[in-house]
């Protein structure tokens, strides 16, 4: 069923060519909020979700605008992203040919445009502001929808999921008593969506009465929706992230934190018989899903110079007989499921992109003259933090590569540079000139 498709592309993508290019790309982060990735339009081969057409077309709206261009900087993220692209593609033609090109064209639509049009688009605390709204706006019926589907088992997707270009089991799995919501998407995406786009939402606190209020009541929908996905990388995302977002009130204990989890880590290590990394498995709702996590990073380990020039392409690792005796792995972690698709080279650019973000959240942080961009410039960082930690569980799919990107996009924005990121308002000042008496985000 192509239809739904064709009219979410030609009414979303006819808003995003008429509106401002900050209201652009506050609805094309509704759109990935709120509509499948699976419901796709179809062309030979090749499977076109919405957000993948409309980050086309909010990327020609960014070009189009006039001086929106000039204001942009190159920075270390941008040859991090486009060269984890490219790494990605020279490997798989190493080792599949030419026929990945399609494959790769998909990909770009994921994950490259998305992050130029961002990239370019967010310049101010307005834009910063306005993505926010829409993002608040899609929060909250997706809570509603998560709320549902994890009390009664019923989504209102099951219509689009039973019609979808592929067939889906997203239906049935309790954990705790309760369905595991699923959203536009699966599962530990929908949760995920939520930790994304929290780190935009505290803005509206710098937008008036009314959104301020919307603000507290979106971040507490946004907790609730991922919750509501009874999964645990996203459990862990959004803890990290609300752990980090709240050290926003004493930045000063950011460095003790960073000693006492290392001295925490050496101390597992040395005094337990299993590696630090197995006792995550105490935190999760399966301790079963958490041991097999650790094991694949050890087969992931142990197998690395076999595949650590160009990877193993997209053939199976093999290593099923070793981890559980299934006769495919499921690479259910981010970093090495980039390391035996592309070889050690793509890791290593990925968490090249987390450090870099989080370092330019920081500078950014220290120097911003808006309170606006300040705070979410730790807001960012921590989210950015909290998919680090996630990603040990769950592989970047589309819809969520989509929406990863734009938020690199953010953070890589002019809005953030260190010498153009407050307009002339002075550090521990609001735009209206009050002096900030409250911690920051207040």
């Amino acid at each position: 069923m192509i239809w739904p498709t064709i009219a979410v592309i030609a009414l979303a993508g006819t808003a995003i060519m008429a509106m401002k290019p900050r209201q652009g790309l506050g609805l094309f982060l509704f759109v990935m909020m709120v509509y499948p990735r699976y419901m796709v339009v179809s062309l030979g081969t090749i499977d076109l979700p919405a957000h993948r057409v409309l980050a086309l077309f909010l990327l020609v709206r960014a070009i189009m605008e006039p001086g929106l261009l000039a204001s942009v900087r190159r920075n270390a993220l941008d040859y991090l992203v486009v060269g984890l692209y490219g790494w990605g593609v020279l490997a798989l033609l190493v080792t599949e040919g030419t026929e990945v090109l399609e494959n790769r064209g998909g990909a770009f639509m994921d994950m490259v445009l998305p992050y130029l049009a961002a990239r370019v688009i967010v310049r101010d605390r307005q834009d910063i502001i306005t993505a926010a709204k829409w993002a608040a706006i899609a929060v909250f019926p997706m809570a509603a929808v998560g709320v549902t589907e994890s009390f009664t088992g019923w989504s209102p997707y099951a219509y689009l999921r039973a019609n979808a270009a592929w067939q889906l089991n997203l239906e049935g799995t309790v954990r705790m008593g309760l369905y595991r919501a699923n959203g536009p998407a699966m599962s530990i995406i929908f949760g995920l969506l939520f930790v994304a786009v929290m780190s935009l939402l505290p803005a509206l606190t710098k937008a008036g009465a009314a959104w301020r209020r919307a603000a507290y009541l979106s971040i507490a929908a946004s907790i609730i929706g991922s919750l509501s996905s009874m999964s645990s990388g996203p459990y862990l995302g959004l803890v990290v992230f609300c752990f980090c977002a709240a050290l926003i009130w004493k930045p000063s204990l950011v460095r003790p934190v960073l000693v006492l989890s290392l001295i925490g880590i050496l101390a597992v290590e040395v005094g337990s018989n299993r590696h630090f990394y197995y006792q995550i498995s105490r935190f999760t709702f399966n301790a079963g899903t958490a041991w097999y996590r650790a094991r694949l990073f050890e087969e992931a380990i142990k197998h690395l110079g076999e595949y650590w020039t160009f990877g193993y392409g997209f053939k199976d690792p093999g290593w099923g007989p070793s981890l559980d005796d299934r006769l495919t792995v499921d690479v259910c972690n981010h970093y090495v499921l980039l390391a035996v698709t592309y070889g050690a080279m793509a890791p290593a650019l990925f968490t090249g992109i987390l450090a870099a973000a989080v370092a330019r959240m920081r500078k950014a942080y220290l120097t911003a003259r808006d309170a606006v961009i300040r705070d979410t410039a730790w807001y960012v960082a921590s989210a950015v933090i909290g998919f680090a930690f996630a990603l040990w569980s769950v592989g970047l799919l589309s819809l969520m590569e989509g929406l990863f990107y734009t938020m690199i996009g953010v953070a890589a924005g002019p809005a953030f540079d260190a010498l153009n990121n407050g307009g002339g308002t002075p550090r521990g000042v609001y735009s209206n000139g009050a002096a900030r008496t409250g911690p920051p985000g207040a």
